[in-house]
């Protein structure tokens, strides 16, 4: 987990703030990210504060190559528009995998994005993850596992 930047610290604590003390206490996980890429963060970003965007799927083996934690319960993450400013905060619910040929249709209504069918969700991805496969080491995206995280936003300012 990479620490935090002065300006998402700052964000962090302000949410803090809102919580109970008991909860200020505890210790959390939390990450600073931005929504997919810097080409669609602020239109991703657009459906996290509007409600309609409660899931996000990525390629298990881009957190292994990254080595980076798996997304867990009760984890939060800093959303970062694209000029790497924190927008809102999200609190992980729970998460599923699946094969990329598996993903059901309520994982593509949780993502929000476009007619929110799965046809869209797959060329949605498809294009997003296709750039990154080589390096990832994924032969065959239909057989790839994804995470997909569902959330909450508990905090925007």
């Amino acid at each position: 987990m990479k620490p935090l930047k002065p300006q998402e610290l700052a964000y962090w604590n302000l949410y803090l703030a809102t919580l109970p003390e008991a909860e200020r206490k505890k210790e959390y996980g939390v990450e600073a990210n931005i929504a997919g890429n810097l080409e669609i963060a602020d239109e991703l970003l657009a459906l996290y504060l509007n409600g309609k965007k409660t899931a996000a799927s990525s390629l298990l083996q881009a957190y292994l190559i990254a080595s980076e934690p798996l997304p867990e319960l009760g984890g939060h993450w800093i959303v970062l528009d694209s000029k790497l400013v924190p927008r809102c905060i999200v609190k992980t619910l729970r998460t599923e995998t699946h094969k990329f040929r598996d993903i059901p249709e309520y994982v593509a209504k949780g993502e929000g994005e476009g007619d929110l069918s799965l046809a869209y969700w797959r060329k949605a991805h498809i294009w997003f993850f296709t750039p990154y496969l080589k390096e990832w080491g994924v032969e065959n995206l239909e057989e790839a596992d994804v995470i997909v995280e569902f959330f909450e936003v508990v905090y925007k300012q």
